[in-house]
């Protein structure tokens, strides 16, 4: 079979990676096509999966309607000269609109409600589509849904092992516990007019969590002087070991909440709309913490912080094991959905 697995975030090489290892094995053609978005493509070379690259994009909304076209354009090339059967995607419109015009079949994936635009866009082009069963939207007839995270198609201990390696890059001089911090950039579609945690209301947050832990930010944009020597800096491909090993994460990224969350770190998620897996994975296994962005419930967001720090993570190792005991291998049920 040829099969196309198109990648819009770095969040989706995870998503398809050992997908394509699985079906190159079993002699499949897969190609894989690639934005340029963030560390995309850095990621895709570090596991050693060949790729086409669609270029970069754009931030503004003409841009985005422009490069849409070209990459809708891109894909048809690729799917006639490959003579490709199944186009694998997450969420955006590019994937589902080109195998629609070709009268191919396109498998769709999501989980984030609030991307509105790329769900009136690529949904009704799309042949299937898959979200977890925790998604808070119904997408109509061709909607599926399956009992699980995709932060469990490449964390499931079936993929997943930690390596203690990455604690050395961390150059740790105490025995403090570890706080991982992520901000983003709000550039994607669905956060178009969406500001995020102010930078004063960041700089007291790291200011505060760092007296009491040892603390590394990961960002997209550029760290106010202030607290940019908490900057992290290690192998992008060592990020899912060091939030294994971390004590709590805080952040505006739901994937790196859940991914927290999937690893038994308990996490603090900052964000206006929210997602339906952050608030399931609180109200069902109290792991994960939702919280606005305004400055009070940063506030609150910071108190609740203090708090897990001084009592340890111990119970949300239990947490984890009824999350995996629960949930399935969705790298198999993506598997399953491609070949069948």
């Amino acid at each position: 079979m040829n099969i196309l697995i198109d990648i819009n975030h770095p969040a989706h090489v995870h998503y398809f990676r050992n997908l394509y290892t699985r079906l190159k094995k079993e002699d499949h053609n897969v190609i894989v096509v690639s934005r340029n978005k963030e560390i995309e493509q850095e990621l895709l070379s570090q596991y050693g999966i060949p790729f086409i690259s669609r270029g970069k994009g754009s931030f503004n909304t003409i841009g985005k309607f422009i490069y849409q076209f070209y990459a809708v354009t891109v894909l048809i090339k690729i799917i006639r000269k490959h003579k490709i059967d199944k186009v694998i995607s997450f969420m955006h419109p590019y994937g589902a609109q080109a195998a629609w015009l070709m009268r191919k079949t396109s498998i769709l994936f999501s989980d984030t409600e609030n991307a509105n635009l790329h769900h009136k866009m690529s949904v009704p082009f799309a042949t299937e589509v898959h979200t977890p069963d925790c998604f808070e939207r119904e997408l109509g007839e061709k909607h599926n849904r399956f009992k699980s995270f995709m932060e469990l198609s490449y964390l499931h201990p079936n993929y997943f092992t930690p390596e203690p390696s990455v604690l050395d890059q961390l150059k740790l001089e105490n025995d403090r516990p570890i706080t991982i911090i992520r901000f983003v950039s709000w550039g994607a579609v669905h956060d178009i007019g969406h500001a995020g945690i102010t930078k004063e209301d960041k700089i007291k947050l790291v200011q505060k969590i760092s007296k009491i832990s040892n603390l590394f930010i990961s960002s997209e944009g550029e760290l106010p002087d202030e607290i940019k020597q908490h900057e992290l800096k290690i192998d992008k491909t060592k990020m899912h070991s060091l939030l294994h090993y971390a004590d709590l994460f805080i952040g505006e990224s739901a994937t790196m909440a859940s991914e927290s969350a999937m690893l038994g770190t308990p996490a603090i998620y900052l964000d206006n709309e929210g997602r339906g897996y952050t608030n399931y994975l609180e109200k069902k296994y109290g792991i994960v913490f939702n919280y606005k962005e305004n400055s009070d419930n940063v506030f609150h967001a910071t108190d609740k912080a203090i708090e897990i720090l001084n009592f340890g993570k111990g119970k949300y190792q239990f947490i984890r094991e009824e999350i995996l005991k629960e949930n399935i291998d969705t790298s198999e049920y993506i598997y399953k959905c491609v070949i069948e």
